[in-house]
């Protein structure tokens, strides 16, 4: 299970001039898929990660895609 309450509570402390920076939204933005389960949402964003946003996601996107494809493959 995907444990969010932490981050609808960081979600609700942060100030729109932090939500509108270009890394902070592309954050907000992999969360969302990422909490959805939406994997070709991240994958694509992944794709598009600005600044070096990409290399932080490179910690966790293979363990993502691992359970993309056991999804698929359980379809």
């Amino acid at each position: 299970m995907k444990e969010t309450l932490d981050v609808a509570y960081l979600l609700d402390e942060l100030v729109p001039a932090a939500i509108s920076d270009e890394c902070m939204g592309f954050s907000l933005m992999i969360w969302d898929a990422w909490s959805m389960g939406n994997y070709i949402k991240l994958l694509r964003l992944y794709a598009k990660a600005p600044k070096m946003s990409g290399y932080v996601m490179d910690m966790f996107i293979d363990r993502e895609r691992t359970e993309f494809l056991i999804s698929i493959i359980k379809a």
